[in-house]
């Protein structure tokens, strides 16, 4: 994340495919979020993304959770996903008035385009917006989550820092 620019608003995305639901529960949890602190302890996640078993037999779904503290109950996109199918995924955190923390998530929103309206929000956990802002992102391995792959994880404080058109490439030629 921009060292000079934590702020009060932060996007992430990433590609997920679950390839396995043999250990993910009904309640799931979460396995990625930002992190308030960084190095080798890291405290305040937020937004938590979770993983939980579907409605249909053999599906998932994703939820987040905006933070801890309180009554922390995420809130799931009303879509069951297929094992083995790779999703796009973006996330988003905002300080709110009151200094708390609001959480948005999308599945599969449009590279490129602008920011649509949310298919998840969630307010609901009561910890404060760190007071050093977004330190850095975290990854969580935890019982009830399945089994996933996740890629091309982008961290910024804009819709297209995040979900840009076209990606330039990380490697460079040097023709002779």
């Amino acid at each position: 994340f921009p060292s000079h620019d934590r702020g009060t608003v932060g996007y992430m995305s990433f590609l997920l495919n679950v390839t396995d639901l043999s250990n993910m529960t009904a309640t799931g949890s979460y396995f990625i979020a930002f992190g308030g602190t960084a190095g080798a302890t890291v405290s305040i996640y937020f937004p938590r993304i979770y993983t939980a078993l579907g409605t249909t037999p053999g599906t998932y779904k994703i939820g987040v959770l905006n933070t801890s503290g309180g009554t922390v109950l995420p809130t799931f996109i009303g879509q069951d996903l297929n094992l083995n199918v790779t999703y796009f995924v973006v996330a988003k955190v905002v300080q709110n008035a009151t200094g708390g923390i609001d959480a948005s998530l999308w599945l599969n929103p449009v590279p490129g385009a602008a920011e649509p309206a949310a298919g998840a929000t969630n307010s609901q956990g009561s910890s404060s917006w760190p007071a050093a802002g977004i330190q850095s992102v975290a990854l969580r391995q935890a019982a009830g989550i399945g089994t996933f792959e996740i890629d091309e994880i982008r961290a910024g404080n804009t819709w297209a820092s995040v979900t840009p058109g076209s990606a330039s490439s990380c490697v460079s030629y040097n023709t002779l």
